[in-house]
């Protein structure tokens, strides 16, 4: 990991862990590592941004004019990075666009703090700092790239995601991810807010290529938890929760279990309503029923003797149910 992300993870880190401390004192060092941890990520944007051998210009704030394989253009100057303003200026200049509410009210706290005293209350700094939660996503997930349970870690990223903000719009980008995705199973498309993840139980649950429209295709990970998900059990998981209460009619009253296990992949995502398998997309082929030639799906066509369940049992003098 390069330096400068890697020291804003370490800032944002322990930022977090001085904010959920009890210790009222500690909630001044997270003001100062959090906005300092927000200054580095925006910092490492403008670095990637940077021209090859130009010597990080976008980072420094000096610059100076050179000639290189004949064009002129900007170089870094000294060991001075960019400050605050310049940092808004430049991402504005680039066409990158950040709500910065959050860092001005949390710079300007850090600044009462340093230069003054702090006139609000410790429940305000709280506040201020909570909010910066939505820049660090966003700088994380939509200017850098990165996963953020990944790059922050799992304790991290739970504490983050725990103001309303952040999760909403985690949420949000999970959803449109998710969104392209032809399911085989009309009943998973329908209750996607069943998905949840087998580890944690987070719903916040999102394919790796969000344009990716197939689900034989779909590589599903957990945005809280950062695990990786195998399609069949969380469709299976999902299906017991959407069908629970055909599952609980099928066992006092009698009658077919809503789902049974595919034929072709094994798991229990058979949907019988649907004559589809959930998971893979498996049908049977459909039959007329040998008596009546009422449409039978090919499980009980073959269990039946080629007939459908009526037309069987009475077949075999057996009285419906």
């Amino acid at each position: 990991m390069d330096t400068i992300i890697k020291n804003a993870v370490q800032s944002i880190q322990i930022g977090i862990e001085d904010y959920q401390s009890e210790d009222q004192r500690r909630v001044l060092s997270a003001v100062r590592n959090v906005q300092a941890g927000i200054l580095l990520l925006c910092k490492e944007h403008l670095r990637r941004l940077s021209p090859a051998d130009s010597n990080e210009v976008l980072i420094k704030s000096k610059t100076k004019p050179a000639i290189r394989n004949g064009l002129v253009m900007m170089i870094g100057q000294g060991t001075h990075t960019v400050d605050q303003r310049q940092i808004q200026d430049r991402f504005e200049a680039l066409g990158v666009k950040v709500e910065w509410k959050p860092l001005e009210q949390l710079t300007k706290a850090r600044n009462d703090i340093e230069h003054y005293r702090f006139s609000g209350s410790h429940n305000e700094l709280q506040a201020t700092i909570a909010a910066a939660a939505r820049i660090i996503r966003a700088l994380i997930v939509e200017v850098l790239g990165h996963a953020p349970a990944e790059l922050l870690g799992r304790d991290c990223w739970d504490v983050l995601l725990k103001t309303e903000e952040v999760y909403d719009a985690e949420r949000a980008r999970c959803r449109a991810s998710l969104a392209p995705i032809q399911w085989f199973s009309p009943k998973i498309a329908d209750n996607l807010d069943d998905l949840l993840c087998i580890f944690c139980a987070s719903d916040l649950i999102a394919q790796r290529d969000p344009t990716n429209s197939r689900q034989d295709m779909a590589r599903l990970d957990c945005r809280s938890c950062g695990e990786r998900m195998e399609e069949p059990f969380i469709i299976a998981e999902a299906l017991e929760r959407i069908l629970f209460a055909d599952a609980y009619i099928a066992v006092t009253d009698g009658g077919d279990e809503p789902v049974i296990e595919c034929e072709n992949c094994l798991a229990d995502t058979f949907v019988l309503e649907e004559a589809c398998c959930a998971s893979c997309g498996f049908q049977y082929p459909r039959q007329l029923c040998a008596d009546c030639r009422t449409e039978v799906i090919g499980s009980d066509f073959e269990r039946h003797d080629g007939r459908c369940v009526p037309c069987f049992l009475a077949s075999q003098d057996i009285p419906e149910l």
